[in-house]
C-alpha cells in the first residue's frame, strides 16, 4: 500500500493487532466479503474520523505505541 499512514501503521504491532481483530469481526458480523487490503484502505481513508491510535495526527513514536 502506497500510503504514508500505512507505513506508520505497519511499524506498530498494536495497530496491526487491532486491524486484524476488527477485520475478523467485520467478516463474522456482516458476512460482507471484503479483502483485508480493502478493509485497511477504508481505515486509511477515514483515519481522521477514527481518532485514537489510528489518528493521522498522532506521532506514534512520541507516545510509546
Amino acid at each position: 500500500m502506497d500510503h504514508t499512514l500505512a507505513h506508520k501503521w505497519l511499524e506498530n504491532d498494536v495497530i496491526k493487532k487491532n486491524l486484524a481483530i476488527s477485520y475478523d469481526y467485520w467478516l463474522e458480523d456482516t458476512g460482507i466479503p471484503m479483502t483485508l487490503e480493502e478493509f485497511i484502505n477504508q481505515y486509511l481513508e477515514n483515519a481522521q474520523y477514527l481518532g485514537g491510535i489510528f489518528s493521522p495526527y498522532l506521532n506514534i513514536n512520541d507516545h510509546g505505541y
